[in-house]
């Protein structure tokens, strides 16, 4: 009996400490979970509420108490706020999830000796009112483009895209949405020849005037290193769509690309007839495939000089987009095939 005493004693004072250590430990990472699930800006402003409302409640506590109950009391305190704060944050503002949905990126392309010629078109249409991204292939080697867009031709500039030198696709992220009407784009860099206008539309997917160079209902595929960057296309039924194929492959090295459509695997391989058959592409270059209605259904798409770049093409009635398929559709090798 008299042992239990003196232990008791020196485990106590262990144990408070480790026990609000835990719960300070599960409060916060409860915190970080919720503020890594709501915007930017909330979360920024929640974890500011959370610190005042803490410093307060410390304040408060050092003040009217004394001994091992304050420290519960702040313990208590600093997770209640965080709690409250963070669910509010969640109620309030929309998590990353709803945000990280948006239309495709519109395609926009600088060919080799985009200089003289400019953009591959002049004119491509850009979602209103909504944050986009535009995927820009600088396709000339060694030279340096980039995209600026105004609101027209010597007005204000609206955004400035960074410098990026060929051959590269890079990713722009227009996040203040555009209003609906026409907008001058150009490469700061060179903007005597390279110039054009965004027609910025309600729904709009993306894609060049007359299907040129653009991403014509924002289906976009590119093949690199002998595969394909996605196996699963969606494309609307019985509807003539654009498919803007970007071949990054160096025709020297890899042979040309291209996509053809078919029934299925077995047609592709056989003989069979193809639904459509674009193309050969020998890269580095980007055109635009104009397929026609495909019934809804299941379908096959491949290359077919290298078929074991292949994928399912899904055609229903909300089309228009490439499925987010892992990158790399082939499963072969690289090889000089």
């Amino acid at each position: 009996m008299t042992d239990r005493a003196p232990r008791q004693s020196i485990l106590l004072p262990l144990l408070l400490p480790l026990g609000s250590l835990a719960v300070i430990v599960l409060a916060l990472w409860g915190f970080s979970r919720i503020l890594l699930n709501t915007t930017h800006t909330a979360a920024v402003l929640v974890a500011l509420v959370a610190a005042a409302g803490i410093m307060a409640i410390a304040a408060y506590v050092t003040r009217a108490r004394a001994g091992g109950m304050a420290l519960y009391s702040l313990v208590g305190g600093a997770a209640g706020v965080a709690m409250l704060a963070g669910g509010a944050a969640l109620v309030v503002a929309p998590p990353h999830g709803d945000e990280g949905e948006g239309p495709p990126p519109v395609a926009i392309v600088a060919p080799v000796n985009a200089i003289a010629d400019g953009f591959a078109s002049d004119t491509y249409t850009v979602p209103a009112d909504v944050a986009f991204d535009i995927e820009f292939d600088n396709q000339d080697p060694g030279v340096p483009h980039n995209v600026w867009i105004a609101v027209e031709e010597g007005g204000d500039v609206l955004f400035e895209g960074a410098n990026v030198t060929g051959p590269v696709v890079t990713t722009y992220a227009i996040e203040d949405p555009l209003a609906e009407g026409s907008y001058f784009f150009y490469c700061q860099i060179h903007p005597a020849t390279m110039t054009g206008t965004l027609e910025a539309e309600p729904g709009a997917g993306g894609g060049g005037e007359d299907g040129e160079g653009g991403g014509g209902g924002g289906t976009v595929v590119v093949a690199s290193q002998l595969a394909f960057d996605t196996d699963t296309l969606e494309l609307p039924a019985d509807t003539p769509t654009t498919i803007t194929f970007d071949n990054q492959d160096d025709v020297g090295t890899f042979g040309p690309h291209n996509i053809a459509i078919y029934e299925n695997e077995a047609a592709a391989t056989g003989g069979g007839t193809a639904l459509f058959g674009g193309e050969l592409v020998n890269g580095p270059a980007t055109v635009p495939y104009d397929v026609p209605g495909l019934p809804a259904g299941e379908l096959f798409f491949h290359c077919d000089v290298h078929p074991q770049m292949k994928g399912v093409v899904i055609v229903d009635g909300g089309g228009g987009d490439a499925g987010g398929g892992d990158a790399g559709g082939g499963d072969a090798e690289p090889d000089t095939g």
